[in-house]
């Protein structure tokens, strides 16, 4: 909480954001196309008590304003003296393909054909049939025995299918940023932004290996 007060003190510029698909590797990649910022990821709760949920409790004057826009999961924080509209810009367009994890929405229809499946090699074989493949060992090569429809577009999937899509390179996840909220704390304005459904944006599989409370991802 002190940390999210001092950033408040010292930037001029808070967004606050949902994450859909979150991936620590991506989110890292992410923050170094963000100049002069930081930003928090933790339970909305928190976040929300370090800022102040109303005048009286707010730690820098109309900052109450963005705790209402703390909820939900993958949700943080970024504090910034950059350009914002340069800000704005990288949030809202960035986009990184990923593999699904389970409870993921998919998004294409995806199928085997039977017969040798030329990439996997044979010590892949029992994996394989362990997540529920028709597959056998044919001349030391893996054989599918017959088609096999491995998931249809809108099934919930499960981490098998998952880790069926990621052995043959199929990534149906797309992480993006959805913000929500901007206030410019210099000049008093505050800009609302549309909200976005995240089980339609992508899919709603998220990460759940992110730091929680008062976790930071920063340049320290």
């Amino acid at each position: 909480m002190v940390q999210i007060r001092e950033a408040a003190a010292h930037y001029r510029h808070v967004i606050t954001f949902a994450v859909s698909n979150m991936r620590n590797n991506n989110f890292k990649d992410l923050r170094q196309a963000l100049p002069d910022t930081r930003i928090f990821m933790g339970k909305c709760k928190i976040m929300s008590m370090a800022l102040g949920t109303d005048e009286e409790s707010e730690c820098r004057d109309g900052i109450h304003l963005i705790t209402n826009y703390l909820k939900g999961a993958a949700v943080g924080l970024l504090f910034t003296n950059h350009d914002s509209d340069k800000i704005l810009n990288v949030l809202q367009g960035y986009e990184a393909s990923n593999y699904a994890r389970g409870g993921f929405v998919a998004t294409t229809d995806f199928s085997l054909a039977e017969g040798i499946l030329e990439d996997q090699p044979f010590s892949m074989e029992t994996q394989l049939r362990k997540l529920g493949l028709p597959t056998k060992l044919d001349n030391g090569k893996v054989y599918l025995e017959q088609d096999t429809m491995v998931c249809k577009e809108g099934q919930v999937l499960t981490p098998e299918q998952c880790t069926i899509l990621e052995i043959f390179g199929v990534e149906m996840a797309i992480m993006r940023i959805h913000v929500k909220a901007h206030l410019d704390l210099e000049k008093g304005e505050f800009q609302e932004y549309q909200e976005l459904d995240l089980t339609t944006a992508g899919g709603i599989d998220h990460d759940e290996d992110y730091e929680d409370e008062e976790a930071e991802m920063n340049d320290e």
